[in-house]
């Protein structure tokens, strides 16, 4: 057994096996710890709408209700980033997925106008996660406990989101940068994932499959033929259930169905060492704070302030010197992102990955 991998498939591309399902009321700290958390396997919780609070009654009935489903959604085309420039009531924005409407919301963690935070009702605030909790270590870190997102992005986590997109939609492959776990909850609809574990051998090459389908056969002449055989994960998520995916794992989701997920994330790391891993990643400040900047020059003003969930001054975001002067602290952390993936693309083309022995 080797992270996990104990029940190898075959697969044409890749050695994937299910993730383990387990119940989030059963499972006690010390085996999650041992199985899941500490080697970095990822698991699914197939309870966890039970432990929930009022949550639980979350489904897609709840959402299109009056008060809920009259409240403004923002959205952009499936292959696109969040614009704030059309937005619909959620019940017809819903209506367009089933219709086939090639739409999502996938929200920009700052400065977002978030429904989950901004809704007229407090849809964060009926989340138990008490359930959840009981897993993690409960390490603070700069007078912050690992779930408080409120000083992001100067500080691990990344705030929760909702997903929301249609049938037969994918997501690029990535992991999360912010060293976060994080748990990815399927409120209705059906979703699937294929998963890998952090390498910084195979990253490089991983980035270059980012855009790639991975139900569908690879073409091996265009892509790092290095990653045949790479050992990973598969699972299917279905209403109720969340799927926890260990700080970077890579991931790469799709969509069978109209679905509409929850996820928040709980900060790894309690260090100085772990803060300055964060703060040399991909999710530095120092390349955050001037795309977050650039955004928000965009929202318009009406918009801005009813973003008032989150501390930052935002004139100070919209501000071109405020920019510039992340841009300039930050350019070391620019050149040593560029050697890193330089190192990475080196190892990896000197590297090829065993496939795993079949059983």
């Amino acid at each position: 057994m080797w992270l996990g991998f104990s029940r190898m498939e075959t697969h044409d591309d890749f050695d994937l096996v299910p993730v383990d399902e387990i119940s989030i009321n059963d499972i006690s700290v010390a085996e999650f710890r041992a199985k899941y958390l500490v080697p970095g396997v990822p698991c699914l919780f197939t309870d966890f709408s039970c432990s929930a609070g009022d949550a639980a009654a979350w489904s897609r009935s709840f959402f299109e209700q009056s008060l809920i489903g009259d409240q403004e959604i923002y959205y952009t085309k499936a292959d696109a980033l969040l614009d704030f420039g059309q937005s619909l009531p959620l019940r017809s924005f819903l209506k367009q997925l089933d219709e086939g409407t090639p739409i999502k919301h996938h929200a920009p963690a700052f400065p977002p106008y978030e429904f989950l935070l901004n809704s007229k009702v407090a849809l964060m605030e009926q989340v138990d996660l008490r359930a959840l909790q009981r897993l993690f270590p409960d390490a603070s870190f700069a007078g912050q406990g690992p779930w408080d997102w409120t000083s992001w992005p100067l500080l691990p986590p990344y705030p929760p989101q909702l997903f929301v997109a249609g049938a037969n939609s994918t997501s690029p492959g990535h992991y999360d940068p912010d060293m976060s776990h994080t748990l990815h909850w399927c409120v209705f609809g059906h979703k699937r994932a294929t998963l890998f574990p952090h390498s910084f051998v195979s990253e490089a090459a991983l980035w270059q499959l980012a855009w790639e389908d991975l139900r569908k056969p690879i073409d091996w002449t265009k892509a790092p033929e290095c990653l045949k055989g790479l050992r990973g994960w598969t699972v299917d998520i279905k209403p109720g259930q969340m799927l926890f995916m260990p700080s970077r794992t890579w991931h790469w989701f799709s969509t069978e169905e109209v679905s509409f997920s929850y996820v928040l994330r709980c900060r790894s790391f309690s260090s100085v060492l772990g803060s300055l891993k964060f703060f040399w990643g991909l999710q530095s400040p120092a390349v955050t704070l001037p795309a977050y900047g650039a955004m928000w020059a965009k929202i318009p003003p009406d918009l801005r302030q009813k973003m008032i969930r989150f501390r930052f001054l935002p004139p100070a975001l919209a501000s071109p010197i405020f920019r510039a002067s992340i841009l300039i602290l930050g350019l070391p952390v620019y050149l040593w992102l560029r050697v890193r993936s330089g190192m990475s693309s080196l190892l990896m083309s000197c590297t090829r990955v065993k496939p795993a022995p079949r059983i």
